[in-house]
């Protein structure tokens, strides 16, 4: 398995059991620091330093659209797989052309403990519950639980991953908390995953990835 993070993935896949043995090799990471010629420079370096593949490996493919060419050229992959959300099911396409169908579909719950969070409701300062969330310290780790997110008005899981919405914030503090938050989720979730619905203009403008719930219906 090729990842920027192979500590955090081995800390994701611990929750999950009956797993085969993994390899984990590293690779560069696409952030919001690197530019995408110095993404594509780094992982191409770092592919190139891989042996090369056979024709019975399946490249399964989730990242940045351009990394797929890189690994193809530089490993030799005959064969790449892909989810298809809509449909759910894995397609492979190349020298071996086959599909199936997806045999786990979690529910809201699964989802967010297996990428270590939990929903909770906390009393407000004025005496009401709110929605939120809170990291999960795994078996042996210890720590405590941290709050990641409030003010969260609605939780669904979509096919692509999750949907939140949160309430209007009523002051620039409160957007300032909202904002901290959404950055907390995406660490543990994935800005390909989540998707924030605000009606807040401000707050939907400041980050890459938040929309407003009236051009979503339109």
């Amino acid at each position: 398995m090729y990842t920027s993070d192979p500590e955090a993935l081995k800390k994701f896949f611990r929750k999950i059991e009956q797993l085969p043995p993994i390899k984990y090799i590293q690779v560069a990471e696409l952030n919001d620091a690197s530019s995408v010629e110095t993404y594509l420079s780094n992982f191409r370096r770092s592919m190139s330093c891989l042996e090369s593949v056979n024709e019975d490996d399946v490249l399964f493919y989730s990242g940045p659209a351009m990394a797929i060419a890189v690994a193809f050229l530089t490993q030799g992959f005959s064969t790449y797989m892909t989810y298809n959300a809509v449909e759910q099911r894995f397609v492979c396409r190349g020298t071996k052309d086959d599909c199936f169908d997806d045999q786990f579909f979690p529910s809201k719950e699964e989802f967010l403990r297996l990428h270590g969070l939990e929903a909770v409701s906390f009393m407000d300062g004025t005496g009401n519950y709110t929605s939120g969330y809170k990291i999960l310290s795994l078996p042996g780790e210890g720590g405590n639980q941290v709050t990641v997110m409030k003010n969260v008005k609605h939780i669904e899981l979509s096919v692509f991953g999750i949907n939140i919405t949160l309430h209007k914030p009523a002051t620039s503090g409160q957007r300032k908390t909202a904002i901290y938050g959404i950055f907390n989720l995406r660490a543990y979730i994935g800005s390909h995953a989540l998707k924030i619905f605000v009606s807040d203009d401000i707050l939907a403008g400041w980050i890459n990835g938040l929309y407003l719930m009236k051009e979503v219906l339109e």
